[in-house]
């Protein structure tokens, strides 16, 4: 039956995308192995973990059947990523022996599975744009009947926000522990931290909206698109062209 093929298809995705998640996983372990330490210094690395933690996200959302549709959205973005990691040098950088320290490893993938999951509520908020328009068009592409209703995808994009939010905080918490033993400060100002503080209070400010009855919907699908820009600015441009 045409139930029974689709089943088919979404198991062996779900194989290979699982496959593929292992050897990626053993991919990074042998990376830190060889470093002796969490491999997250190089933009190379940055970029693999980031990507890494995208699928895993989409390997935990196949698990439900009414979000398994994101992964058509979600593995380009990976793909894309992984893409930009191939120009980047893949030389082993060391940092500095001051950085040295367990927290470095914590802070970092705390910080990168946020990225992750606000990756996940901006994907959300545009699918959400994109059903919202399909149900007012007279003629809806074929592909939005296997999207959910729009209060699943607000649902989803709720969740990710504040999934994304409490792993922000941890994060931003474990680098100032960090900085504490690196520098003997727990804040100084630099570009990284002011602007990863201002992207926490965009998305404090979006769950605030959130709880309001008024802001849900296309204003929060909005609002997780910006907050997404202000991610990828301080993932990028400030790593590139702020120096600290």
């Amino acid at each position: 039956t045409e139930r029974g093929a689709k089943g088919k298809v979404r198991s062996w995705g779900f194989f290979f995308l699982g496959f593929g998640f292992i050897l990626h996983s053993l991919h990074l372990f042998l990376r830190g192995w060889s470093a002796k330490m969490f491999p997250l210094i190089g933009m190379f690395e940055c970029l693999s973990f980031l990507s890494w933690a995208i699928v895993l996200l989409c390997l935990i959302l196949e698990t439900k059947k009414k979000t398994d549709f994101l992964r058509i959205f979600i593995l380009p973005v990976s793909l894309i990523l992984m893409c930009c990691g191939l120009f980047c040098t893949k030389d082993l950088i060391m940092p500095n022996p001051a950085l040295q320290s367990i927290w470095l490893g914590i802070h970092a993938c705390l910080a990168f599975l946020s990225y992750a999951v606000f990756t996940v509520a901006f994907i959300s908020g545009l699918i959400y744009l994109f059903q919202e328009k399909q149900i007012k068009s007279h003629h809806p592409v074929k592909l939005s009947k296997y999207i959910p209703p729009l209060e699943i995808l607000d649902t989803l994009n709720y969740h990710a926000i504040s999934t994304g939010f409490f792993l922000l905080t941890l994060g931003i918490i474990s680098g100032a522990i960090w900085a504490r033993t690196a520098w003997g400060s727990y804040w100084q100002w630099d570009p990284k931290e002011t602007w990863s503080l201002i992207t926490w209070l965009v998305y404090a400010v979006i769950l605030h909206l959130r709880l309001r009855a008024t802001f849900r919907g296309r204003k929060i699908a909005l609002l997780s698109i910006l907050g997404f820009g202000l991610v990828l600015f301080t993932f990028f441009w400030v790593n590139y062209f702020l120096e600290g």
